[in-house]
């Protein structure tokens, strides 16, 4: 406990900073108490890395974040290695009108002042009551002065509405081969109940068709992550950057980061190695490895070998494991751990036959290596290919039978094509699967006519794929991710001969904001962040190259609960008071389609304000959780199952209170399918609710008849 109390003191010493502390020091705690507790003598010594050394200093403790409407109570902490106490006056700030003092000390709306005596070698407690009156990141400004010494800090306390925040990203894809112009008129669907909070409206053009991913890397890489195969997320969007600008021959400074990420993503992957030379989904290792798994694995280290040190012998060990696999007929089948259905489903063993022909293929030293394997399968999914009629199948065995150049392989992509849906809306209209796995399919089309260099083919299905992604760039799950991203990294390559020469000009309500694209550098994604209250704007482009126009906006809505492909049950349990809060969560799977009996999910536990967890807080009633996760600032609990069925599991979480916080609104739980997250169920609850006058001081309570 003491020594987490130096950690803060050094955190929080730090001016204007964003760190929060997960302890406070208790109240007239001793200073050299504190000094005590390091390996120096001088009690400064511990704040080395602080700006500079004080002998009077202010260190506050706020919670990661509120709701709005709620009231908190600022606790600060005062310090003094002065001769003698001191009468310190200590005041906080209101600017740009973002906060309310709750107390009636004062009738003063700009600033609210309190006056203590500071003793010497000791910590010193004060606190403000505010509640916020805006949403978005407000300033919170303390000044404390004495005869002798003054300090100042500024922190800034994130304030959220208590619905639950919504996404949308709209793509068009910009050709402009000859000079010419193309306008697009983009409207804002925001629905008439959101919350009236600001909207942030982000506009996006990326000339080059991979600027997306250089800039949005830090939040892919943020994507929980639970086992083995979402641990490929470190991997992917990197060997895609990596492999993009290695083909075009560009340099940038994300590649050493990219580097590292790949690296440290490599490292982990190795941790669910089989002795066997197969990959698993569990660390340590356990079961029957998948081949699925492995062959997604090792192509994933065979591309990365072009960038990282990677030991080859461990490629091959996969890679003659899952030869190992093949049968007589040419074909695989996966008789291990069920991670990916679509793939694992042996009625129909093409497509992952598909799959580890294209994950053999893909590299030169590989597929030389293998080649006698390459081809048994190759037979296997020419002869049976008339008879597929499975779309995700035919698209995968069109994309292997392209890239080992089979003779029919323009014939097998036509079918593919006539299979789509093609809609003409934008300049080059839009083609798509009406299937489940739309995504992939359209991805392994998009492949395969790059391999076939079917440009014609290529764009509409680009288009569709573009809108697909995130905001921030990634897909749902791990091998839409995959495959998507792969797509849109040879699409980039395949365009970079393309010269980028246009003007940009956007304009909404009567404004206008202008770039020059040939101006901005190769690597460079124009980005303009319109104001929150557009609904609707234009976007035009003059001259002539290629790029994807997007744009994106969030906005809170307060719905109570929603479900769908799940079952969702919150009770805040009986033993809950104000200090200690328990909750029991019991989920469980409803299928959507038939042939699904199971998914893995996420359940998302959000606390309510003030609260946290701790390392110990998951209870598993029925022993299925695959594993748990803390995050923002220990606020929020991730839960991972694996394989969740449509039996109810339970588990039980307790949270303690860190700060304190009354009026507080409710929160909610919310899970997902990780492959999937149009499947999923959210509900909230109210915890037990601190009563205002709970968290007053004593000064407070007089002024508010407490």
């Amino acid at each position: 406990m003491r020594m987490k109390s130096v950690i803060v003191l050094v955190c929080s010493l730090i001016a204007v900073t964003k760190c929060q502390s997960s302890r406070t020091l208790r109240p007239e705690q001793p200073f050299n108490e504190v000094a005590a507790n390091s390996l120096n003598s001088n009690p400064f010594d511990l704040f080395t890395h602080a700006p500079r050394k004080k002998p009077f200093y202010i260190v506050a403790n706020l919670p990661y974040l509120i709701k709005r409407g709620e009231v908190v109570r600022i606790q600060l902490q005062l310090f003094s290695v002065l001769n003698s106490d001191i009468l310190t006056n200590v005041t906080m700030f209101i600017k740009n009108d973002e906060i309310e003092l709750v107390d009636r000390l004062s009738n003063n709306t700009h600033f609210r002042t309190k006056t203590i005596i500071v003793p010497h070698n000791q910590v010193k407690s004060i606190s403000f009551l505010i509640k916020a009156k805006k949403l978005g990141e407000i300033s919170i400004k303390i000044e404390a002065v004495n005869q002798l010494e003054s300090d100042e800090l500024e922190h800034m306390l994130r304030v959220i509405p208590e619905g639950r925040l919504y996404h949308y990203t709209g793509i068009r894809f910009i050709d402009l081969p000859t000079i010419s112009t193309m306008f697009f008129s983009i409207k804002c669907d925001i629905p008439r109940d959101a919350d009236p909070g600001p909207t942030e409206i982000d506009v996006f053009v990326d000339p080059i068709l991979m600027g997306f991913l250089e800039q949005h890397t830090d939040s892919l890489l943020k994507i929980p992550t639970g086992a083995s195969k979402s641990n490929l997320l470190t991997f992917v969007p990197n060997i895609v950057l990596l492999e993009y600008l290695k083909e075009t021959g560009k340099v940038t400074p994300s590649v050493e980061q990219a580097r590292n990420y790949v690296s440290s993503g490599y490292k982990n992957q190795l941790k669910y190695k089989h002795s066997n030379g197969a990959f698993g989904q569990w660390n340590p290792p356990r079961g029957n490895p998948s081949v699925f798994l492995t062959a997604l694995v090792a192509n994933a280290l065979a591309i990365a070998s072009k960038h990282i040190d990677i030991d080859k012998k461990i490629v091959e060990q996969a890679y003659s494991w899952i030869s190992g696999k093949q049968k007589p007929n040419g074909c695989f089948e996966d008789d291990g751990e069920v991670i990916y259905t679509p793939l694992q489903n042996n009625s129909s063993s093409f497509a992952l036959t598909a799959f580890i022909v294209s994950a053999i293929m893909e590299n030169e030293n590989i597929a030389s290596q293998f080649a006698a394997v390459v081809q048994k399968a190759t037979n296997c999914l020419a002869g049976n290919f008339d008879s597929l009629n499975n779309m995700h199948d035919i698209a995968l065995a069109t994309y292997a039978l392209a890239l080992v150049r089979h003779k029919k392989r323009q014939t097998y992509l036509d079918r593919l094509l006539t299979d789509s849906i093609f809609k003409r809306g934008s300049t080059f209209g839009v083609r798509y699967w009406d299937e489940e796995l739309n995504v992939e399919i359209a991805a392994y089309a998009l492949l395969a006519s790059l391999q076939i260099e079917d440009r014609i083919a290529a764009i509409p299905i680009i288009t569709w794929l573009n809108k697909q992604r995130y905001s921030t760039g990634d897909f749902s799950g791990v091998q839409r991710t995959f495959v998507a991203l792969k797509a849109l990294g040879r699409t980039a390559t395949y365009f970079n001969q393309t010269k980028n020469a246009y003007k940009v000009r956007i304009s909404y309500d009567t404004l206008h904001t202008q770039v020059d694209v040939q101006s901005m550098g190769r690597l460079k994604t124009f980005h303009h962040k319109l104001p929150g209250s557009v609904r609707a704007f234009n976007i035009r482009f003059d001259g002539i190259g290629l790029g994807v126009l997007q744009w994106a906006y969030q906005y809170h809505r307060n719905i109570q609960t929603a479900q769908r492909g799940f079952y969702l049950n919150v009770t805040v349990l009986d033993t809950s008071n104000y200090n200690v809060q328990e909750l029991r969560i019991c989920l469980s799977y409803v299928p959507m389609e038939s042939f699904v009996e199971s998914v893995d999910a996420l359940v998302e536990v959000y606390l309510p304000s003030g609260l946290i967890v701790d390392e110990f807080a998951v209870r598993d009633i029925s022993r299925q959780i695959q594993k748990t996760e803390r995050v923002s600032d220990n606020t929020a609990m991730f839960v991972y199952y694996n394989r969740l069925g449509t039996n109810t599991v339970c588990f039980e979480i307790t949270a303690y209170r860190m700060f304190q916080i009354a009026m507080h609104r409710p929160s909610y739980v919310a899970v997902h399918d990780t492959h999937d997250k149009t499947l999923y169920a959210f509900e909230t609850y109210e915890g037990k609710v601190l009563p205002v006058c709970e968290i007053y001081d004593d000064e407070d309570r007089k002024s508010l008849n407490c």
